[in-house]
């Protein structure tokens, strides 16, 4: 009737761990003096999560194509959206108006 793929339980673990990881890392990147480089650095790493949990958690790994085609179309037009306002907020200060 339908193709109903069951993932193992040890798949959910190994994601579980990897991302337990992952927090580590986010936490342990926010002591470490990376300068201008922290934003970027927490980016990176909540992507990778983010990922992890849509290809696993919400089992886009045996989706059809037409899924696939919709979170990545969604992810892209989020990442136009982060480089708007990365483009807004580094660039605040290159004009002299009166009033800020």
């Amino acid at each position: 009737m339908s193709d109903h793929h069951v993932t193992p339980v040890k798949t959910y673990i190994n994601v579980f761990i990897l991302l337990m990881v992952l927090l580590v890392a986010t936490v342990g990147a926010a002591y470490v003096p990376l300068g201008q480089f922290h934003l970027a650095a927490a980016l990176l790493i909540a992507t990778i999560k983010a990922v992890f949990i849509g290809a696993y958690f919400m089992h886009l790994v045996h989706s059809p194509r037409l899924t696939w085609l919709v979170s990545t179309g969604s992810a892209f037009f989020l990442l136009i959206f982060f480089c708007f306002l990365l483009n807004d907020y580094m660039t605040r200060g290159w004009l002299d108006i009166a009033g800020k």
